[in-house]
This record gives structure tokens, sequence and C-alpha cells, in this order.
């Protein structure tokens, strides 16, 4: 999967910013329209960190923050297994 420096959920246009020095694997700013996301992970694990950042992101704008921090990691690791099992991604 090829990581953006941009996407759009909505009518918002979110930037992805990837850091060395980041304390987690990755972080959404939905205030400043910004994920962050350690540059140096292995690629499935940045992958999905990606996608979990992004379901943050939808949860904001769609479903009013609803879900919770687990619910959105069990969304993240579902997709990625879907899209990684169904060849999807890029390799």
């Amino acid at each position: 999967m090829k990581i953006p420096d941009s996407f759009i959920i909505g009518p918002f246009t979110y930037f992805v910013n990837q850091l060395k020095n980041l304390d987690c694997l990755g972080q959404a700013f939905l205030d400043r329209l910004e994920i962050q996301l350690k540059i140096d992970l292995p690629k499935e694990t940045k992958e999905e960190t990606f996608l979990h950042e992004v379901i943050h992101t939808i949860n904001h704008v769609y479903c009013s923050g609803r879900l919770k921090e687990g619910e959105i990691r069990q969304l993240s690791i579902g997709m990625y297994q879907f899209l990684k099992d169904n060849n999807f991604l890029k390799k």
C-alpha cells in the first residue's frame, strides 16, 4: 500500500506526516487535519497503523466520535487483513 501525502474524508483534506522521532506508531490530530506516522516501522505495521488513523478520521467525521479506541483497533486490523488476504495491497 502506498501511504499518501494526503487524503480526503468527507469535506476535509487530511495531511500525512511521517516522522522519525514519534513516541507512538501513529496519531490523528483531528483538529488540525493531520495524521502522523512513525517513519521507521515495518511495512505491515505502518500500513495497518495508517488504516487505524484513517478510521479515527472517519469516526470523527461520520460517527461523531462514537467508536472507542478498542473498536477502531479491531476495525483497522480486520480491514488490513481483508485487504491483504484478497490481494488488494500493492506488493
